[in-house]
């Protein structure tokens, strides 16, 4: 394989480079960096036993950044026009609602992994 993402970290039970001719020879044209060999766990004959492994946690953003709302965003817009071409300006009122996106996008969120 050329990809091994698709393996559990923690099914992993050995892994050995090679890095000789003997490998080369093996491998073909494929091995010219070297041969990584991964052994993952194999089930043993004798008393049963399980592992269950999970995370939970929750997220914050760690530097929040400080948002212009609506009518500062329009003011800002219509003060560059009128210094680019002096004409178009935004609307600046009679805007029925104020959604602060950022506020609605960086919410807290729960983070469940179970491998």
């Amino acid at each position: 394989m050329t990809n091994i993402n698709n393996i559990n970290p923690t099914d992993i039970e050995s892994m050995d480079v090679l890095k000789d001719a003997s490998s080369a020879s093996i491998y073909g044209l494929r091995a010219a960096n070297g041969v990584v060999i991964v052994t993952t766990k194999k089930g043993r004959a004798g008393r049963f036993n399980i592992n269950y492994e999970s995370y939970a946690g929750i997220k914050n953003i760690l530097n929040r950044v400080e948002m212009a709302n609506g009518q500062q965003y329009a003011t800002y817009v219509n003060e560059n026009l009128q210094a680019i071409n002096g004409g178009y300006s935004l609307q600046t009122s009679g805007q029925p609602y104020e959604t602060d996106w950022y506020e609605a996008l960086l919410k807290q969120a729960l983070s469940l992994i179970t491998p």
